[in-house]
């Protein structure tokens, strides 16, 4: 790990930027469904680089290429939730009655307009900027030019050090948010968490030959990766699910009206027995979803008090000099699972 910072910093930049003019590619195929994740996930691994050499990489990256970027990140949120709630809405079919299952369906073809409308933003905007970024980024990965005085401006850091200094931070980061998980409440720390579990997994994977020890604890950042992200996929789930039962309010709304008013809506009305239907399913879905929230966070707080130290333990490790390490790093694939680890007390 003691290569030039820069040089570690721009090959694993290169590295993800050709993920993702690979997912790009597939993008333009109808018939991939796992195109628009695999863009999504690579586009995460550079911002995430960007973000741990901030001091080598930043720099030389247009502030406009930085928020091209994060517009390819939001447009494409908004399709992949979609995607995910769409299987999610299918899964349940089957369990439900049927007027629930036509509620259900009345639902799914909503979603179904929505995820058109959703790719067709993804395409305007991956058309409109990633040409543009991906020029932009290729220049900036190049290694750098010397100026009039010889010095190729390179910074004096380690990739090792950087590493150290991201791991301590990050690792303390990941650390309070584990604190503050308890309930379904607790969402925005359960979120956060997840967002440091990805870039702590994001900044070892293309270290983890150089960095004794890491496999195990990348394998653990997996795992939990995955877990909150269901927890993430059930909470955007309430949030689509609540602005359904919105609309179906002011469908309730406009039957009432049209009973009680003289004159008809002259927008159409609802009909109550659609209503009723569409309000049967979003109640049944939504207690489906309530149960498999609790479930999924139960999951997670089981996973937190059996793995939560030893995951911050090695992380730590992890970020110390080599000589300094401790021999539990190399110990921790024999343990990992084999015993309960409590976590530390929030009082």
């Amino acid at each position: 790990m003691l290569r030039p910072a820069d040089d570690a910093a721009r090959s694993i930049a290169r590295e993800y930027l050709g993920q993702w003019a690979e997912a790009r590619r597939r993008l333009e195929k109808a018939d991939d469904p796992e195109a628009l994740h695999e863009f999504r996930v690579a586009l995460r691994r550079l911002r995430a680089t960007l973000r741990a050499f901030r001091q080598e990489l930043q720099p030389r990256v247009p502030r406009r290429t930085r928020r091209r970027l994060r517009r390819l990140a939001e447009v494409t949120m908004a399709s992949r939730d979609l995607q995910v709630e769409r299987a999610w809405l299918v899964a349940q079919l089957d369990a439900l009655g049927p007027e629930e299952r036509a509620g259900a369906q009345w639902l799914a073809a909503r979603w179904e307009t929505r995820q058109r409308a959703a790719d067709e933003q993804v395409a305007r905007r991956v058309a409109k900027d990633f040409a543009r970024v991906d020029r932009g980024l290729h220049r900036a990965f190049e290694p750098p030019g010397r100026d009039a005085t010889g010095e190729d401006g390179r910074s004096s850091r380690t990739a090792g050090a950087v590493l150290r200094e991201t791991l301590r931070e990050w690792t303390a980061e990941l650390d309070r948010r584990f604190q503050a998980i308890h309930t379904l409440a607790d969402w925005d720390d359960a979120h956060a968490a997840r967002i440091t579990v990805k870039r702590l997994r994001y900044l070892l994977e293309p270290l983890k030959q150089e960095v004794s020890g890491a496999e195990p604890t990348i394998a653990q950042l997996t795992e939990l990766q995955n877990l909150l992200g269901e927890l993430q996929d059930a909470h955007a789930l309430t949030d689509a699910l609540r602005a359904a039962f919105a609309e179906v309010a002011v469908r309730e709304a406009r039957c009432a009206s049209d009973h009680l008013l003289p004159w008809p809506d002259t927008q159409g009305g609802a009909d109550d027995s659609d209503t009723a239907e569409a309000r049967a399913g979003l109640i049944a879905l939504s207690r489906r979803l309530r149960g498999q929230a609790e479930e999924r966070l139960a999951q997670v707080m089981e996973w937190l008090d059996r793995n939560a130290n030893e995951l911050l333990s090695a992380l730590r490790d992890l970020g110390r000099p080599s000589g300094q390490r401790s021999s539990a790093t190399s110990r921790r694939g024999a343990r990992a699972g084999s015993q309960a680890v409590e976590r530390p007390s929030t009082t």
